[in-house]
């Protein structure tokens, strides 16, 4: 579940900055 949640935070964060 966690993987999950940071994967998402990630991608979120990385869309983010783009």
């Amino acid at each position: 579940m966690k993987s999950l949640i940071s994967s998402s935070l990630c991608s979120k964060l990385m869309r983010s900055t783009t």
